[in-house]
C-alpha cells in the first residue's frame, strides 16, 4: 500500500509508505524542537531577567525535562510496543500544548517546575522514542538513512529558534509560549494520522516490500528469521553492548544538553552577544547539524557504525574545548560548524545500533530501558555546568571536565561488538 497524495506512479514506486512515516515525523521533531526544545536556552535568558532566578535553578528547569522524560521512557516503550505509536503521540502531542499554554501563565519556581513536568511527558510520549519505534519497524537496509531524516527533523526545529528568539523580544515570552502550545495541538497533532506501526499490518514487509497473503512458507521462514534477529528486554538488559551504548551515548548528551541550555548565556556573558546574534549562531549549528545528520545516515549504513560512534564522541569533546576556549566571531562559528556537524552525525549512528544490535520486535521496550540510562547526561550536563558557573562566574571549569568525560566515554565504543543471543547463559533461565 502507499498513499496517494497525486504523485505520479513512476515517483510513489520508489519510495515506501516508510519514508512518509519519517516525513511526519520529521515535521512532528521540527516543531516541538523549534518551538521549545531547542529555544530553552533562549528561554533562560528571558526568564533570568524577568525573575532574577539564577543558572542553577534554569538548569534544573530542563534537568527536570530530560529527567522526567528518562523516567517514563521504559513504560513509553512498554505502551509503544503494545498499542503503537499513533495513539501515544497523540496523548504526547496534547500534553505538550496544554504545558506550553500552562507555561505562559507561570509565576513561581514551583509552578514553573510543574508545567515543565507536564510539557516532558508531552515531549517524551509526542516525540522521538515513539516515532523511532515505528521507523525501525519500517525499515532495515536504509535504516541509518531514515532514522538521519527523523533527527532532521530535531535539527530543523533549530532553524525556527530565531524566529522564537525574534517573537521572546516582540511579544514577551508569554505569548510565544502560549502560542506555540495551540501550534503543536494545531498543526502536530493532525499528522499522527499517517503514522503507521508495522508494514505488516498493511500487507508490506519491512523496506517497502509486499507480502504475498498465499504464501504461508515464505511467511513463517520470515519470522524465524525475524526470531533470530530479535532480543527480548530481559536478552538485552543482560548483554555488555547494551550497557556499553547506553552509557557511551549518555557521556555524549553530557555536552549535547549543557551547550544547548547555556550556549546562549555563554556567548552573551564572553562575547555580548544579543539574542538575535545568538539566534544565528544555533542557526550555523543546526544548519551543520542538518549536515552531519545525512552524513551519518549515508555514513552508517556503508561503514562501521561503531567506528563511526567513537569518531563522533572524540569531534564532540573537541567542539566543546573550542567553545570554551573561543575569543572571536570567527572561533565560535569554527565551533558550531563542528559541534552541529558531529551532533548530527552521531545520532542516526547510536540509534541505528541499537536496531541492528537487538532487532525490532522489542525496540521500543529495549530503546526506553536504554533512554532511562541515557538522560543521566541529559539531566547532568546542563545542571553541573549551570552549579559551577554560578560558582565561578563563567562556564569554563564545567565545560572543560564535561569534555573530559565525553572522551573517557568514546572507551566504550571501542569496547564494542554486536551480540550474540547464544553466547548469553541467562538468556536460558
Amino acid at each position: 500500500m502507499q498513499l496517494n497524495l497525486g504523485i505520479p506512479d513512476w515517483l510513489r514506486a520508489k519510495f515506501s509508505y516508510g519514508w512518509w512515516i519519517v516525513a511526519s515525523g520529521v515535521v512532528i521533531n521540527a516543531l516541538i524542537s523549534g518551538l521549545f526544545m531547542q529555544a530553552y536556552g533562549t528561554y533562560v535568558s528571558v526568564w533570568r531577567d524577568s525573575f532574577g532566578w539564577n543558572n542553577t535553578l534554569l538548569s534544573g528547569g530542563y534537568s527536570t525535562i530530560q529527567g522526567t522524560t528518562g523516567a517514563v521512557a521504559p513504560i513509553q516503550g512498554w505502551l509503544t510496543d503494545k498499542f503503537g505509536p499513533r495513539k501515544i503521540l497523540r496523548i504526547g502531542l496534547v500534553l505538550m500544548g496544554l504545558g506550553l499554554i500552562a507555561l505562559s501563565t507561570v509565576n513561581s519556581i514551583e509552578f514553573f517546575y510543574l508545567t515543565l513536568i507536564l510539557i516532558a511527558l508531552g515531549v517524551s510520549f509526542g516525540g522521538f522514542l515513539s516515532l523511532m519505534v515505528a521507523i525501525v519497524n519500517w525499515f532495515e537496509k536504509r535504516r541509518a538513512l531514515a532514522i538521519s531524516f527523523l533527527v532532521t527533523g530535531f535539527a530543523l526545529g533549530g532553524l525556527l529558534v530565531p524566529l522564537t528568539s525574534l517573537s521572546l523580544e516582540i511579544i514577551g515570552w508569554r505569548t510565544t509560549a502560549f502560542i506555540s502550545g495551540l501550534i503543536i495541538i494545531a498543526f502536530a497533532f493532525p499528522i499522527t494520522q499517517i503514522i503507521k506501526h508495522r508494514p505488516e499490518d498493511m500487507g508490506m514487509l519491512v523496506d517497502g516490500k509486499v507480502l504475498d497473503p498465499g504464501d504461508t512458507s515464505t511467511k513463517e521462514d520470515l519470522e524465524i528469521e525475524e526470531n533470530k534477529k530479535n532480543f527480548t528486554l530481559k536478552e538485552a538488559l543482560t548483554s555488555k553492548p547494551f550497557w556499553f551504548l547506553s552509557l557511551g551515548h549518555s557521556t555524549s548528551l553530557l555536552i549535547i544538553s549543557a551547550v544547548q541550555v547555556h550556549l546562549v548565556s555563554h556567548l552573551q556573558n564572553t562575547m555580548n552577544m544579543t539574542l538575535v546574534q545568538t539566534g544565528l549562531i544555533v542557526s550555523v549549528i543546526t544548519t551543520a547539524q542538518i549536515v552531519g545528520t545525512f552524513g551519518g545516515g549515508y555514513l552508517g549504513d556503508r561503514w562501521s557504525k561503531q567506528k563511526l560512534g567513537f569518531i563522533a564522541m572524540i569531534g564532540q569533546a573537541g567542539g566543546l574545548f573550542l567553545l570554551t576556549f573561543s575569543n572571536s566571531i570567527g572561533l565560535i562559528i569554527v565551533f558550531a560548524i563542528v559541534h552541529g556537524s558531529i551532533w548530527g552525525m552521531r545520532g542516526p549512528i547510536m540509534l541505528a545500533l541499537r536496531a541492528d544490535y537487538f532487532g525490532r520486535k522489542n525496540f521500543g521496550k529495549i530503546m526506553g530501558a536504554s533512554q532511562f540510562i541515557m538522560t543521566s547526561g541529559m539531566v547532568i550536563g546542563p545542571l553541573f555546568s549551570g552549579l559551577l558557573a554560578d560558582r565561578t562566574g563563567d562556564y569554563e571549569q564545567g565545560f572543560i571536565i564535561l569534555a573530559c568525560v565525553a572522551l573517557l566515554g568514546s572507551i566504550f565504543f571501542i569496547l564494542l561488538r554486536k551480540p550474540s543471543k547464544t553466547e548469553n547463559p541467562l538468556n536460558n533461565l
